[in-house]
């Protein structure tokens, strides 16, 4: 009789370096029902900005101006979704003593800078706690989704939240070689 063992994973993320800076780049995890989703809301969405735009040629109204600015806004959120489900990435690197966490897809990125010194109780935890079948990088109600997290001050801030708890280890070890030493305690 044969024994077949069940292989074990890699690690999502991928270590490399740029700018002579080593960092961890962590793929999003695609949520196919929010990408076709949102894909079919927006080439809706378009559709009746594009009857709205026609309207405001046609006959000015400034209920119609006021509808297409929100019309944007929309259309841009829900582009920025679209871009991110497909080409998002949560990067996470120490420049000098700080920690640098980005996220988002190509140049749009928003980015958090923590001091290092400042940066308590490094630690990875379950990114999916309560169990559900889809992954979200936040959570309503304030509640933190992220294999690692750390305290800041009076707050918990937490990263990593498209890989999974064992991941999350691997990702803290990598930070505490590289962090400032109170950040372990």
């Amino acid at each position: 009789m044969v024994t077949r063992y069940v292989e074990p994973h890699s690690a999502r993320f991928i270590e490399e370096r740029v700018e002579g800076i080593e960092q961890l780049r962590i793929p999003m995890r695609r949520n196919w029902f929010v990408l076709l989703f949102v894909g079919f809301w927006i080439v809706m969405w378009t559709f009746g900005g594009i009857v709205a735009i026609v309207q405001v040629i046609q006959h000015f109204e400034l209920f119609l101006i006021v509808w297409l600015a929100m019309w944007a806004l929309g259309w841009c959120f829900a582009a920025v979704t679209i871009a991110t489900q497909i080409a998002g990435s949560e990067i996470i690197r120490v420049v000098g003593r700080d920690l640098e966490i980005s996220v988002g897809a190509g140049k749009l990125r928003r980015r958090r800078l923590y001091r290092g010194d400042q940066v308590r109780n490094l630690r990875s935890s379950d990114p999916n706690p309560w169990g559900m079948p889809w992954r979200m990088p936040a959570m309503p109600f304030g509640m933190k989704l992220g294999a690692v997290k750390f305290d800041y001050g009076a707050r918990t801030v937490a990263a990593a939240a498209s890989v999974d708890e064992a991941e999350g280890a691997m990702i803290v070890d990598w930070l505490k070689a590289r962090l400032p030493r109170g950040a372990a305690e």
